[in-house]
């Protein structure tokens, strides 16, 4: 008897220990990146926004410490945002910055001259007078828009159009594509609309569009129109001209195919953050 129940024993904690390395795995591969917009010169708020990020946020084992961080816009001062997110994150973590119509021709250069050739993985730009790039990293590419260069008029030119579409196809490894870009672009119709019908084409890898500039956090899952494309404003990491009244930043964990967002916000000038809004991409535009 007293063999069985040894044998039992080592049975049970054989099927222990390899349902806890099965978890590690499963956590090992999670992986997440955070993205915030229009902190301008309010740097208190900002570097609130920046070590709640560091810390992991809100404690959740789905969401571990972002693997890079994504400045959607309205950053300038560009280089004093940069040196506080290195104050803050560290030298090994991704900045990956969006021009937003506050950034003038100094911060561009320093985006442009200084931050973009220094990333690993290196970015792939569109050219060298401009802020539109596409970054990969694992099984993401992120596919970043200046709207304020000359061949960005209106979002509808052929030129973007045309290296946006190669930027996506040419995605073999990724499984999730996420856009992002500053100022709203929601036309009243998308399927005639010649950006937002070529997402619409690619919807089996396109999972959000990001943005900023309202300073007012939102989310649209606009599926009757968009195909569960999901857009998302980010709202604001500092400003507090016509804001509403919060920090906010959004984080994305990938699991494999499966990309889950949350929300974390804190009132204006507070550490209080706390996850207001949580959803899984849609999986309307893989079906």
């Amino acid at each position: 008897m007293k063999d069985g129940r040894n044998g039992r024993l080592v049975f049970a904690v054989a099927f222990l220990l390899f349902f806890l390395s099965q978890a590690s795995a499963a956590l090992a591969q999670r992986w997440c990146f955070a993205v915030f917009s229009d902190n301008h010169h309010f740097e208190a708020a900002y570097r609130n926004v920046v070590e709640n990020i560091n810390a992991g946020g809100p404690a959740n084992p789905w969401f571990p410490k972002p693997d890079f961080v994504v400045g959607a816009g309205d950053i300038s001062p560009v280089r004093r945002t940069f040196q506080i997110f290195r104050e803050v994150m560290g030298p090994g973590i991704p900045f990956i910055p969006v021009r937003g119509n506050h950034e003038g021709p100094e911060d561009l250069r320093f985006i442009i001259n200084d931050i973009l050739p220094a990333e690993k993985p290196p970015v792939s730009p569109y050219d060298k007078e401009s802020a539109t790039f596409y970054y990969d990293w694992k099984n993401v590419r992120l596919i970043v828009i200046d709207q304020y260069a000359a061949y960005s008029e209106n979002m509808g030119g052929r030129v973007l159009l045309n290296w946006v579409e190669t930027a996506i196809v040419s995605a073999k490894s990724a499984d999730h594509v996420f856009i992002f870009f500053h100022e709203p672009y929601a036309p009243l119709d998308v399927y005639t609309d010649p950006f937002w019908s070529l997402l619409l084409n690619h919807r089996d890898k396109v999972r959000a569009v990001f943005w900023g500039h309202t300073h007012h956090y939102g989310r649209w899952f606009l599926a009757r129109w968009s195909g569960g494309i999901d857009l998302i404003n980010v709202g604001t990491a500092g400003s507090t001209g016509h804001s509403d009244g919060m920090n906010t930043y959004v984080e994305i964990c990938m699991d494999g195919k499966e990309a889950v967002f949350r929300t974390v916000q804190a009132p204006d000038r507070t550490k209080d953050f706390k996850v207001t809004n949580t959803w899984k991409a849609s999986a309307a535009g893989r079906n």
